[in-house]
């Protein structure tokens, strides 16, 4: 309801009946990059901060981000919660910015690859700074009710509830959320309700007390919609892996003979890390492989589970989620030296010693990482697609990282649980294969037969 309109409202009906605060803390999961919008000369795009410098995430973000979770759900649900121009209907949710404390700004960078030659576009290098997961700070959203909304009063409390219960199990904001950046946890998130029909509630919220009777602690909890399809992987290192970037001052020592080492393993607040972006263009790039193989797909097929943005201005959003991959305790570190070969003598070529610094799993078969990733809006032939290409990390088949033509960065399977419409399906490494019932071996099946009709192979 827009301010005008409520104004000409009976005071009767546009009375405070009840607020709903919400307060707790978010802390930082992956890199964070909400954008200013303006650059260094250096970095093509710093980080949001105030006039104080220090980053935060703007009230309209997370306002943005939960109502498209809630409207996924119900949509009437987000038009009562968040308002509609439409029908010049009011939002009843305040979200406060979040100030975030103890940020840590770094400097990723990323390359466009061109998917027929592999090779990067001309141009196509760009960076971007970010806040580093760890970054923490306090949240806090109020939610009023009048009494025009009574009728809704118990829908929105049940709703406020699942709000925070999603804040408790994430959410993704800021740009390169598809790629596994912006992921936010809530911490100790509580939901207070203030019945001001009862004297004790109103006295409560005027001076900023709470009653305990009347608080919801929050727990981990999403509010996904039917079509959600996510897997998560356990997975060990059957080979070196090595995200490049620079090395520091340490590292660059440390190398071959001629004191230099050229490439060591990205990490991230002290634990090596695959860059969502990294995961995102290898599931890609086997997408796209595996349809020019297996079919004849819509030339939007790819487009619209993947997004794209073109020439013309064009542009869809990704529906496809990876996730930032942090490697444990069980991987270190190793110098690995190479040498140039003159193609023509066979001989080194001069100067052609170098050394790059990839990580090695300690133990094998044991569990060094676990990969996520989504498709919202998901159907059975994305989802089948989906499954051929799990298969393939699961089996080695896709690498990870730079020197794959050298054999670097093959995973192994060990456990996969896949969720889809409601249903689980696991799998497990066993000997001489794979463990995985009948039952769910036959759904899976079924699914992989709906991308291949989807393709004209059936």
């Amino acid at each position: 309801m827009s301010e005008a309109a409520m104004n000409k409202m009976p005071a009767s009906k546009a009375a405070i009946i009840e607020k709903i605060q919400m307060s707790g803390r978010l802390v930082v999961q992956s890199p964070l990059c909400i954008g200013s919008g303006q650059d260094d000369g250096i970095t093509d795009s710093l980080v949001l901060k105030n006039k104080q410098g220090k980053a935060f995430i703007p009230g309209t973000s997370l306002a943005g981000v939960l109502r498209d979770i809630v409207d996924s759900y119900d949509s009437r649900q987000a038009d009562l919660l968040f308002g509609n121009l439409s029908d010049n209907r009011q939002s009843m949710i305040n979200i406060d910015d979040v100030l975030l404390e103890n940020s840590v700004y770094t400097v990723r960078d990323g390359v466009r690859i061109d998917s027929i030659t592999n090779t990067a576009e001309d141009t196509g290098k760009f960076d971007y700074e970010v806040v580093e997961r760890g970054a923490s700070g306090s949240f806090s959203a109020t939610i009023t009710i009048r009494k025009n909304d009574i009728e809704d009063k118990a829908a929105v409390e049940k709703l406020a509830a699942a709000l925070a219960d999603q804040l408790m199990y994430g959410i993704s904001l800021g740009a390169h959320t598809a790629k596994g950046f912006g992921e936010v946890r809530g911490r100790q998130l509580e939901v207070a309700t203030y019945d001001f029909s009862k004297p004790s509630a109103l006295e409560a919220w005027l001076l900023g007390e709470r009653l305990q009777a009347d608080v919801y602690a929050a727990v981990a909890k999403p509010l996904t919609a039917a079509d959600e399809f996510y897997a998560e992987l356990d997975l060990a290192l059957k080979t070196s892996l090595l995200v490049g970037t620079e090395p520091d001052a340490f590292d660059a020592g440390s190398g071959d003979r001629e004191g230099k080492v050229q490439k060591v393993m990205l990490s991230s607040k002290g634990e090596y890390v695959i860059p969502g972006t990294s995961v995102k263009g290898v599931i890609r790039k086997q997408a796209e492989h595996i349809c020019r193989v297996m079919g004849d797909y819509e030339e939007n097929f790819l487009g619209s589970l993947m997004g794209y943005s073109r020439s013309d201005k064009a542009k869809q959003r990704s529906r496809l989620r990876t996730y930032e991959v942090y490697l444990g305790e069980g991987v270190e570190a190793v110098n690995q030296s190479h040498v140039r070969i003159d193609r023509f003598t066979g001989g080194q070529m001069g100067s052609g010693l170098y050394t790059n610094k990839p990580v090695w799993q300690k133990k094998a078969d044991a569990k060094t990482m676990t990969m996520r990733f989504a498709i919202s809006g998901c159907s059975d032939a994305e989802a089948g697609l989906m499954l051929l290409i799990l298969k393939d990390i699961w089996t080695g088949q896709l690498a990870f990282g730079g020197d794959k033509a050298g054999g670097s960065g093959v995973m192994q399977g060990l456990k996969a649980v896949v969720s889809y419409k409601g249903t689980k399906y696991m799998m497990e490494k066993a000997a001489g294969g794979i463990k995985v019932s009948a039952e769910d071996r036959a759904a899976m099946n079924s699914l992989v037969e709906a991308f291949v009709k989807a393709g004209g192979r059936a």
